[in-house]
């Protein structure tokens, strides 16, 4: 082969070699999701990179997004998928907090054996979501024609419908008086002996761990009781409207007292993972649910209002 050609050859392989290294070093990621979502409902994040060779995706870096979305809001994601044209990633997220237009910056996705590659920017808007009970969109309903009324008509066509409602009305009234004799001495003691607010709550703790309900799998309605009995005690001992509060005002509520500062993060944490398991279906990590009443347990010892005794006077 002339020198000339051997020249040629060599400087082409190695532009292409240069070309090929640069593209590993630069390749773009594809980043797709719904431009309009709401709040409270899990949506899918898309990550598509394309086959490039040599290119290998490995972790997603979402540190530019933790303002908008925190590691909670994350609920899932899938492993890279190989495909045909590449790689495929699917991320589920959450957001609870409504906004017009957000703006999100490209993700870093590390690659095998170095270099990142990163994601389009996207844009998004947070909806609120709609409350079932707003009708104002609703067409006025137009009347119908009716027919006389008859009872013997009546009974006759919804005769069983009659017996299934007695029925449950029978079962409805047994439990309930079961239920009755069962808190009906908790309930008996809060009205008549009139227990400071650290004694009741601490008496409500043991009752819900009697029902031992994480046990049992029952999370919504542990987190439920458990916040109910805190938000119920900061009420009674603080004096704010703890009860129908969300938990970001109830923490500025207690900004405004003597609540420690060094429980605000604890309290925080239990409501914020109580929310989750309550409205978004995340549960919260097994070793969290013995932590939690441990949480609260300590918050109510800490908090106890001091009795103040007057001296007796002087003869």
């Amino acid at each position: 082969m002339p020198v000339f050609a051997l020249k040629n050859w060599f400087s082409t392989l190695t532009i292409l070699l240069t070309f090929v290294f640069s593209l590993q070093g630069q390749t773009e990621a594809v980043a797709e999701l719904d431009s309009v979502v709401e709040t409270g409902d899990p949506f899918v994040l898309q990550l598509h990179l394309p086959d490039v060779l040599g290119v290998v995706p490995e972790a997603v870096d979402f540190s530019p997004w933790d303002s908008i979305f925190p590691a909670e809001n994350i609920l899932s994601q899938t492993a890279w998928q190989r495909t045909a044209k590449g790689y495929n990633k699917e991320v589920t997220l959450i957001i609870f907090d409504a906004d017009t237009a957000v703006q999100l910056p490209p993700l870093p996705i590390q690659l095998k054996g170095g270099g990142q590659a990163h994601t389009n920017p996207l844009e998004i808007t947070i909806l609120p979501t709609p409350s079932p009970d707003d009708l104002r969109d609703m067409s006025d309903i137009k009347d119908i024609r009716r027919e006389p009324f008859s009872w013997r008509a009546f009974l006759y066509a919804y005769r069983q419908w009659f017996l299934l409602a007695l029925g449950l009305l029978v079962l409805f009234a047994i439990l309930y008086r079961l239920y009755k004799q069962k808190y009906r001495s908790e309930a008996a003691l809060s009205r008549t002996v009139q227990l400071p607010p650290h004694e009741y709550a601490l008496r409500r703790f043991d009752a819900l761990d009697r029902r031992q309900l994480w046990q049992k799998k029952d999370l919504k309605g542990y987190y439920a009781e458990l916040t109910h009995i805190v938000r119920e005690y900061l009420e009674k001992r603080y004096q704010i409207p703890a009860l129908e509060s969300v938990s970001g005002e109830i923490l500025r509520e207690l900004h405004q007292t003597d609540f420690p500062a060094t429980l605000v993060p604890d309290l925080q944490k239990l409501l914020s993972e109580a929310d989750l398991a309550k409205f978004a279906q995340s549960a919260p990590p097994d070793f969290y649910h013995a932590e939690a009443m441990q949480n609260a347990r300590r918050m109510i010892a800490e908090t106890i209002e001091k009795q103040v005794v007057e001296p007796n006077p002087a003869p």
